[in-house]
């Protein structure tokens, strides 16, 4: 796989045998997105709110200012654990420390049946 394009949120897009897949980094899973960077692009174009992140940009840099070049958006409470991408449980932080932070969350839930109980820390 060679990863090329990351959302707000740090998910990112790679190529591979299979088409273009989505690394989600809660989870760690890969999810089949688009055949080709072509179709890809066109799915962007399309849905840039949910694929790209572009709202909730726009809504954090609204309140906060601007985001720097490098910084994510991050959940507090982690969507695959039941945050929502409402402000308030929004912080921004460096792409790098998100994907520590996520890494993190991904090794612990792994194989963990529904329910179990972890400890999510940001990591700063």
């Amino acid at each position: 796989m060679i990863f090329f394009a990351e959302d707000l949120f740090g998910g990112q897009f790679c190529f591979s045998t299979d088409g273009i897949l989505r690394f989600d980094p809660e989870t760690a899973d890969l999810a089949r997105v688009a055949d080709s960077v072509d179709d890809w692009a066109a799915k962007l174009l399309h849905d840039y709110e949910t694929m790209a992140g572009y709202n909730a940009a726009h809504k954090w840099q609204m309140a906060n200012g601007p985001l720097k070049p490098r910084d994510r958006l991050m959940p507090k409470l982690p969507f695959v654990l039941g945050g929502t991408g409402e402000l308030s449980n929004l912080v921004s932080i460096d792409g790098r420390r998100l994907m520590k932070n996520m890494g993190n969350l991904a090794r612990q839930i792994h194989d963990l049946p529904d329910g179990s109980k972890i400890k999510f820390q940001i990591v700063h």
